[in-house]
């Protein structure tokens, strides 16, 4: 007789033990299923969007920035730095030269006005768009002001030092030339003056004190001491500046043999002879006859007479005439 194998108390799984018989198999398909592996999710983002139910409204993106889908990376919004103007850039600069060079004069305005010039354009496009550099179009504007001033001074300063350096020297030269003309002028007028100081004229001419002509010389009536007369006729102008006589400005003598002859005066009137008239004032420019009466010391001998200054006892000059009696 063949052994049994013992019966194995190892209840198979999905086994139902029954009572002294064998235990049943359970069929596959109603043996419990090992779940299987999850397969991999798909992205959120492709994941349907839940659907708001009855009244419910979507949520809006908050700040109303759009949300981004769900396991997407969020962004980073891009900030865009406005652009620096380079006009701003070059009023700095001109303004700044402006300044530094104000003793170049010329420099100093032409850089003053370009600052304030690129400084007002440069701010008007700072305002009208995406540009930088507002402060530093308005320090270019300012400095090209103050440079622009500063040498609009000194610029000024040097003409004016200039013009009274050019007066100065143009009042040199004119006073060099003046005191050359006046040198010449003096020379000139003193070799004049030497000429008519030794110049003997006959007849007329001018002296200083005036211009004499000895017109005639005839015999007088005797005078009140009885002696013999001449009567000389001069034919005076005044031509000084200031009133005169022919008494105050000239010197007349008249000779006889060399000897010199003395005034005569009469008691009674003669006719054709006035002894006031070399005492008669003139004034510059006038003229007048004047006659002056002499005492003879003989009837027949030639009279010489002689007019010269009155004012210049120096001078040499003199105008004569001879008369004879016969």
């Amino acid at each position: 007789m063949v052994p049994q194998p013992e019966m194995q108390n190892d209840v198979q799984p999905g086994a139902q033990p029954t009572n002294g018989s064998e235990p049943q198999q359970t069929p596959m398909d109603q043996m419990p299923q090992r779940p299987a592996a999850p397969e991999s999710q798909p992205p959120m983002s492709e994941m349907p969007q839940q659907v708001p139910m009855g009244d419910e409204q979507p949520q809006a993106p908050m700040n109303g920035m759009p949300q981004a889908p769900m396991g997407a990376m969020p962004q980073q919004p891009m900030v865009m730095t406005p652009t620096r103007s380079g006009m701003a850039i070059a009023a700095l600069v001109l303004g700044i030269v402006a300044i530094v060079m104000f003793w170049i004069p010329f420099i100093g305005v032409i850089c003053g006005i370009a600052a304030i010039v690129t400084g007002v354009m440069s701010m008007r496009k700072i305002n009208a768009g995406n540009l930088s550099g507002k402060n530093m179009a308005i320090t270019g504007l300012v400095t090209g002001i103050v440079g622009l001033v500063i040498s609009a001074i000194v610029l000024v300063g040097a003409f004016s030092m200039g013009k009274s350096i050019l007066d100065e020297a143009n009042q040199m030269d004119s006073s060099t030339s003046s005191d050359t003309t006046h040198e010449k002028a003096r020379s000139d007028k003193g070799s004049t003056d030497q000429k008519l100081k030794d110049k003997e004229m006959k007849g007329s001419g001018s002296l200083k004190g005036g211009d004499v002509k000895i017109a005639s010389a005839q015999r007088g009536p005797d005078d009140f001491e009885g002696h013999n007369t001449i009567i000389v006729t001069y034919e005076y102008t005044n031509t000084d500046k200031e009133n005169h006589s022919f008494r105050d400005g000239l010197r007349d003598k008249v000779f006889q043999k060399g000897a010199s002859l003395k005034r005569a005066y009469y008691l009674d009137d003669v006719q054709g002879y006035n002894d006031d008239s070399d005492h008669t004032e003139l004034q510059p420019n006038g003229n007048l006859t004047v006659t002056v009466a002499y005492e003879l010391n003989d009837e027949t001998s030639p009279v010489d007479v002689e007019v010269s200054s009155g004012v210049d006892y120096m001078g040499k000059a003199k105008i004569t005439k001879t008369f004879n009696l016969q």
